[in-house]
């Protein structure tokens, strides 16, 4: 049918139209003849040895959310647009750019996802109420999409894993999953590569408060800030700028008025109880005043797992507590869920597979009995990975046994 109205349209027999068909074919199949294809840009092909410790990473996390009581969830790779405009607010960069949206072919807006929390909240609340009932810790693994400018460490689709725990109020909840990614972190052996920093934001109501008291803040210091720093000011967002990498608005930021200092004492106390339990699980960690998240429905206890060894993009692990969430979303109040208190953590695998890579820096590539003692000799063969060619390889040698090597 599509042929005879292309027929009639152009005044074309058909033996004349499957000549020019086959004709333009045979052309744009010499045209392509010989070209090699690379991959679209910012994204990455993953081989060995990367894609081995991609693998190690996410079934370490698999293992761990299990040990935890955390079960597993797949959800869609697209969604509709709407659902992160709503969760990630219109203008913040994700949704205004960065986000790969389509208008499918009936109309509907549609996106690859770039962050799984808001997909597995969906997921939650569009279940049955039995199955809800049954899925308040949920983890999962997969890749995300964001249009951004790809640098070292970041990648327009990029893999995460992530733990999501629903209605639980206790502060325990909070150290619950600051535990899982502790533990995670030790099972990989970078326990004494990263740092846990950890902060609150308070209630939405004493944030809110601050949220006033911060803008007139700012306000006084606007010729100053950087541009960014006054677009989040204008757009009414000046927790960002606590975070600002800038130097001359950390210096402004280290005279800004702080939360705690004029929170309730109901939020003094939960945050006093989520530093006191994380000590009591010898878990070590610092206070940053300025680690805050530029979301309106996060509240509460909010962290980072950072590292030294990896530029500016130190974030290792993350995470925080967002109670508003579940409402974001059309959560009814008298349903299971309707109080959705989630933590998430989330890791870009690609960084931490560098890090392991970087901590195992040399393999025993063979190793000979000497015959004159018990001591064995070691052939060990440092690893030299770049992005772009192999920069060489040499042995060295070490005696010793298998207890203590020296070299």
């Amino acid at each position: 049918q599509n042929l005879r109205q292309i027929m009639t349209c152009s005044g074309l027999t058909r033996g004349t139209l499957r000549r020019r068909l086959c004709h333009a074919s045979t052309t744009a199949s010499k045209r392509w003849a010989g070209q090699s294809f690379q991959r679209v840009k910012g994204t990455q092909d993953i081989l060995p040895p990367i894609s081995t410790e991609y693998s190690h990473v996410i079934n370490t996390f698999q293992r761990k959310a299990g040990q935890y009581g955390f079960k597993q969830v797949w959800t869609p790779v697209i969604e509709k647009s709407e659902l992160f405009a709503r969760s990630l607010g219109t203008t913040s960069d994700v949704v205004h750019k960065e986000m790969f949206s389509f208008e499918d072919r009936d109309g509907t807006h549609t996106c690859l996802r770039p962050e799984a929390t808001a997909s597995v909240t969906r997921a939650l609340l569009a279940s049955s109420p039995i199955t809800a009932k049954h899925c308040h810790n949920l983890f999962y693994a997969g890749t995300m999409f964001r249009r951004e400018r790809p640098q070292k460490g970041r990648y327009r689709e990029f893999w995460q894993v992530g733990a999501e725990s629903f209605g639980q109020q206790s502060a325990w909840s909070d150290v619950q999953t600051i535990q899982l990614g502790f533990d995670f972190l030790s099972s990989l052996g970078l326990e004494n590569h990263v740092e846990l920093q950890i902060n609150t934001l308070c209630s939405s109501e004493a944030r809110q408060q601050y949220h006033t008291t911060l803008t007139r803040f700012f306000q006084g210091h606007m010729d100053a800030l950087s541009a960014d720093s006054r677009m989040r000011v204008e757009n009414g967002n000046p927790l960002r700028v606590l975070d600002s990498k800038n130097k001359t608005d950390q210096e402004i930021v280290r005279e800004a008025p702080r939360l705690v200092d004029s929170a309730p004492q109901l939020d003094l106390d939960r945050w006093q109880e989520v530093q006191d339990l994380l000590a009591a699980a010898n878990v070590s960690f610092s206070v940053n005043p300025t680690l805050v998240r530029g979301l309106d429905y996060y509240a509460h206890t909010v962290w980072e797992f950072t590292t030294d060894r990896l530029g500016a993009q130190n974030a290792v692990l993350a995470g925080g507590r967002y109670d508003g969430l579940g409402s974001l979303l059309g959560s009814k109040m008298n349903t299971p869920v309707c109080s959705t208190l989630t933590l998430s953590s989330f890791i870009e695998t690609r960084t931490m597979c560098m890090l392991l890579i970087a901590r195992r820096s040399f393999f025993v590539a063979s190793c000979l009995p000497l015959l004159d003692n018990d001591d064995f000799l070691f052939l060990v063969m440092p690893l030299h990975f770049s992005c772009n060619s192999c920069q060489g390889c040499w042995l060295g040698c070490w005696c010793g046994s298998f207890g203590a090597i020296t070299p």
